[in-house]
């Protein structure tokens, strides 16, 4: 069900989203979404993900989750990809709507949002802090302090220095925190089934790192932190 975009645009609203429920199931709907957002000049936020394809997983699809034998689900990189394309392409279609996309995870995301970009799209995006630090090898043991959830730690460093190149160039806007500490206190290294909630205390352990790169590199984009 669509919000009163109107009543939201008249009380001084700027954009709207699911919140973090993750993409929306309907691509009618989405579209739909996108057209009357643009109506009245609106924002669209969404953290890309095909819940169909995502499964409810716990991990990435890769080389952690088969050596762990495959017990944590597997939301594969294609659950992001896919949801990234179609709202690409809707977004296009639209034409003319801002589109921002939350937490980019994939290096394969970061070459089709500089591509949309190159065909005149209005999309900015954003990525997690955790995500420029780690890959899914942090998970090794069932480490359950990288549980994260939406999107997982990836594969690689393909991935991971894909995310740190847009972040560079300006491909991609902002680093967000996604701080999501567990509302209950766990284990350092627990089993991951039965699962754990997904959180990382991401303003703890990668602030730091993310701020002296920042620093460094003189990144173009902006940081942002809060849960």
């Amino acid at each position: 069900m669509l919000s009163d975009m109107a009543g939201l645009k008249a009380a001084g609203c700027v954009a709207v989203g699911n919140g973090s429920r993750g993409g929306v199931r309907n691509a009618r709907i989405l579209r739909r979404c996108m057209a009357y957002a643009q109506t009245f000049g609106l924002t669209v936020m969404f953290s890309p993900e095909n819940t169909a394809l995502a499964a409810d997983g716990y991990a990435h699809d890769g080389q952690v989750t088969t050596r762990l034998g495959g017990l944590l689900g597997i939301p594969p990189e294609v659950a992001e990809t896919a949801a990234v394309m179609e709202m690409l392409l809707l977004a296009e279609e639209t034409g003319g709507v801002r589109l921002h996309l939350s937490q980019l995870s994939c290096a394969r995301s970061v070459e089709m949002l500089a591509q949309a970009r190159d065909r005149g799209v209005k999309v900015t995006a954003d990525v997690a802090m955790h995500q420029l630090a780690f890959t899914e090898s942090a998970l090794a043991g069932f480490d359950s302090r990288f549980h994260v959830r939406p999107p997982p730690l990836r594969g690689g460093e393909a991935d991971r220095q894909a995310l740190v190149a847009g972040v560079r160039d300006g491909v991609i806007d902002a680093i967000v925190s996604q701080h999501q500490p567990p509302m209950i206190p766990r284990p350092s290294r627990p089993p991951l089934c039965p699962r754990p909630s997904p959180g990382c205390r991401a303003s703890k352990a990668c602030c730091p790192w993310v701020w002296s790169w920042y620093r460094i590199m003189s990144w173009n984009c902006r940081i942002c932190c809060g849960h």
